[in-house]
């Protein structure tokens, strides 16, 4: 099954918002599934923020 959510950005906050859509994003991703995400117009190398972001997604799943 293909999910796309569309998020309207600031997801790097720690707020209730955030923590909901990292929630929603990894609900039904079965163990050893993928997730995919795309950045637009991130004007610096993502890899510290991608990091972060996953462990957020691993603590709400």
């Amino acid at each position: 099954m293909t999910k796309y959510i569309l998020h309207g950005g600031s997801a790097k906050l720690e707020n209730d918002s955030n923590k909901k859509f990292f929630q929603e994003l990894v609900k039904n991703v079965p163990d050893q599934g993928s997730v995919l995400l795309v950045y637009f117009a991130y004007d610096k190398d993502p890899t510290e923020e991608v990091e972060r972001i996953k462990s957020w997604m691993i603590e709400g799943a």
